[in-house]
Parts: C-alpha cells; structure tokens; sequence
C-alpha cells in the first residue's frame, strides 16, 4: 500500500515537474492520512544502517525491486545525466526568450 502511494505520487509530482525528487521532509494525501511522511518512509529505507537493512530484509522481492526504482528519485543526489538533462532543458528554455542567453554563476 505504501510503495503504491509512492509511486502514484512520484508520478503526480513528475507530471507538474519532471526533475521533481522526494525528499525526507516531503508528505502528501493518501487513503490513511492527510500528511502522510512517504519522503521520511523511504529515508528510514535507505543507506547501511542496521535499521534501514532490517526495513529492507521485510520486504519481498517484489517490493524490494519497486523500492529501488522509487529511490531512484529520492533525495538531492542527482546522477550526471539527470543533471545534464535538466541543464539542457533550461538552456533551451531560456534561449527561446532570448536567442543569446548564456548561464550565470548564481543561475
């Protein structure tokens, strides 16, 4: 039921934004809470640590695969084609304004 929730929601956020992440803070509506904490649900998932592991070894196979796709979009560490993407998409964004537009330092 949670990773459904995810999933929906990634998919609601992606739609208005697609560099759009979860972040640990991040709640949102479903069927059993107003605010649900989904971006804390996967933050108590991820990494090494022996909490996060025992989280992880409950989970079937199945919803062990669904997880590490979902995680994927968690968090600020963005993979360098995410990032090269974004930057392009900006890029061409701006340029339609203004055919000479060029990155600043503080852009």
């Amino acid at each position: 039921q949670a990773l459904d929730a995810l999933k929906k929601e990634l998919r609601t956020q992606r739609e208005r934004n697609s560099y759009w992440r979860f972040k640990k803070d991040h709640k949102f509506k479903t069927a059993w809470a107003e605010e649900w904490p989904g971006g804390m649900w996967i933050g108590k998932r991820v990494g090494d640590g022996e909490q996060a592991k025992k989280k992880r070894e409950s989970m079937s196979q199945a919803e062990l695969e669904e997880f590490n796709e979902l995680i994927e979009y968690y968090g600020t560490d963005i993979k360098i084609r995410q990032a090269l993407d974004a930057l392009k998409e900006e890029l061409r964004t701006q340029r339609q304004r203004d055919p000479t537009w060029r990155f600043k330092q503080g852009h």
